[in-house]
């Protein structure tokens, strides 16, 4: 009688903080590394934070300082540890179907084959798998509802795309390196043609450091994603936020209004309505401090009585941490001037009408450091302002009087950090400070 074969699976399993698949067959036994570990931190009982024993798999929610990037990162490594799984198990069904126990040795060689045709994904086109992942991005932002973020996803497709271009060539997964970054930032510094043969240029050229650190910063998510996927050298992660890291950020020149300059301008009488309107709007940035998206998507049922006022509560578009904005009589006003409908206008328009209303009142003429990137001439204040920096007057007047903590549940920040970048370091230092603690 012929003895019934038992049908063994591959299961996951920790060896040290690395997630390999472990198979056992009389006595032998495959331990094969998926290439993923946790994160080294442990808990009081020596287990470690990020791994549920109990389900043999990563941990997949925001805790402590885990982020919502950091958990997306985390699904993208238990997407590889079930693929991988799941291939062990069908090889491993396979041959059960045919009456065969694969054996240990067997099993890995079998699963190292399939991974050898992975690494040859390496030379395939970079934007093979870049569009997947753009698509992943807009899927992601899109049930969020924060779909203004895809911005510096797609300026990053479009700078790699102009720059293949400018290459006359394809550019592979593999080709990613130091002297591949280096010469990307020389082109994205430099000014662009319209045209390069058939090819129409999306990017203008002439890119700050601070903008090329951020299609970085892009380029290094995405190379997580492939790694993940193990269809890259994870060396090239690590260069790519080394180059990264290697740019010193430059510092910014911030025009900000001071509380007397915002008051003149919200009395100033404008002979046109888009100029009295723009005017509103940008009183009420620079009186909430809230990002342009989050002014799109004002909603009063997010207003709350509180003590002898009104807040604010509300998640912002981007992050989705909370507003928690007392709102001032002014901004009150202009809300109800609206019948809390704050007009709808786009970014670029809201740009161009600030600075025609601004430089309508003759207030804002001082020549400024910054220099017009087409004309090489130094900028008037009035062009030096946006609508955003709305938010920079906010927290420049605020930082000096209201304890950072207090400030930061106003903006909806988490990083001192992130908040202090907003900050124009060149008001005036202040004597009353001193004077009041020292005498």
């Amino acid at each position: 009688m012929t003895a019934k074969i038992k049908h063994k699976q591959a299961v996951v399993a920790l060896n040290n903080n690395s997630v390999i698949i472990y198979y056992t067959l009389k006595g032998k036994k495959m331990r094969y590394p998926t290439g993923i570990s946790v994160d080294a931190t442990k808990d009081k009982n020596g287990n470690y934070d990020t791994w549920d024993y109990v389900n043999k798999k990563l941990k997949l929610r925001p805790y402590y300082n885990h982020t919502q990037v950091k958990v997306d990162e985390m699904a993208l490594r238990q997407k590889t540890i079930n693929d991988m799984l799941s291939k062990a198990n069908d090889i491993i069904n396979d041959h059960f179907q045919r009456s065969i126990q694969i054996t240990p040795d067997h099993l890995s060689t079998l699963m190292g084959k399939q991974q050898d045709k992975k690494i040859s994904i390496a030379n395939t086109s970079f934007f093979t798998f870049f569009d997947a992942f753009i698509k992943l991005k807009e899927e992601h932002f899109a049930e969020r509802g924060v779909a203004v973020s895809i911005k510096d996803y797609n300026s990053t497709y479009s700078l790699l795309k102009d720059y293949q271009a400018s290459l006359g060539t394809d550019i592979q997964i593999n080709h990613i390196n130091n002297l591949f970054l280096k010469d990307l930032n020389v082109f994205a510094a430099k000014k662009h043609p319209a045209k390069i043969g058939d090819h129409k240029l999306n990017s203008k050229g002439k890119m700050g450091v601070n903008t090329f650190k951020k299609r970085l910063a892009v380029i290094a998510e995405f190379y997580d994603y492939l790694k993940a996927l193990e269809a890259c050298n994870p060396l090239q992660v690590d260069i790519i936020k080394k180059y990264n890291r290697s740019i010193t950020k430059e510092t910014k020149t911030k025009e900000t209004l001071d509380l007397n300059e915002i008051k003149a301008l919200y009395e100033f009488d404008f002979d046109q309505p888009q100029h009295q309107m723009i005017r509103d709007i940008f009183v009420f940035l620079c009186y909430t401090g809230i990002r342009f998206q989050d002014l799109v998507d004002f909603d009063r049922r997010f207003i709350r009585k509180h003590l002898d006022g009104y807040i604010y509560k509300k998640p912002a578009s981007k992050t989705k941490i909370a507003y928690n904005l007392p709102l001032s009589s002014t901004v009150l006003e202009i809300l109800e001037k609206y019948d809390y409908k704050l007009p709808t206008i786009s970014d670029q328009y809201g740009n161009r009408l600030i600075k025609e209303a601004l430089a309508k009142t003759e207030m804002f003429d001082e020549v400024t450091p910054q220099v017009n990137k087409e004309t090489g001439e130094y900028k008037r204040r009035y062009d030096a302002i946006t609508l955003h920096k709305g938010r920079n007057t906010f927290i420049t007047n605020l930082v000096d009087i209201v304890p950072l903590n207090e400030l930061m549940k106003y903006t909806g920040h988490r990083k001192l950090s992130t908040l202090q970048s907003y900050i124009d370091v060149r008001r005036p230092v202040s004597m009353d400070y001193i004077q009041k603690a020292f005498g």
